[in-house]
């Protein structure tokens, strides 16, 4: 049985780009995507694919200058998109835990763009062109979460679903 991993807060930072430092303060401020505490105590000792998948969606729009509440809303709307095109990207095995893990419905295509804008609402499409369409705001972010999920498949220095 294949099981998929979780990843320490320095594998995280080295994956997603937000160093145990941003962590803590992100966690501090309340801004930690899916947040919840291991029980007993205030500290992660671990993440998910799915954390990861929104911590780094989290830092690539912070890095545009969106807040980072708005950015935490893409974040949590989005990662699940992610961990669907990581189990598209890696396939076999993985792809099948991934799916199993995450509850994600097979031949259900998850959708490609994330779009933020003034709205602060997170749009979710498969076209690029639909990014434009009915946003309320001139000025919009999109970001690939195919494109996030080719990321942190390339960074993962470990395999993400491994045997117990």
């Amino acid at each position: 049985m294949n099981i998929v991993r979780r990843y320490s807060p320095a594998e995280t930072a080295s994956i997603s780009g937000v160093s145990a430092d941003v962590q803590r303060e992100w966690r501090r401020r309340g801004l930690m995507p899916f947040e919840r505490a291991t029980s007993g105590t205030q500290e992660w000792t671990s993440f998910d694919l799915k954390e990861v998948a929104a911590l780094t969606i989290m830092r690539i729009l912070s890095e545009c200058g969106t807040p980072l509440a708005t950015g935490r809303n893409t974040a949590m709307a989005s990662a699940t998109h992610v961990v669907s095109f990581v189990a598209e990207g890696l396939g076999g095995a993985t792809a099948i835990a991934l799916r199993k893990q995450f509850h994600l419905r097979r031949g259900k295509a998850p959708k490609r763009f994330a779009a933020t804008g003034a709205d602060v609402i997170p749009k979710l499409t498969d076209s690029i062109d639909d990014v434009f369409h009915d946003m309320v705001s001139p000025a919009v972010i999109s970001l690939d979460l195919n494109a996030v999920a080719r990321l942190i498949i390339d960074r993962a220095t470990k395999p993400i679903v491994g045997e117990p």
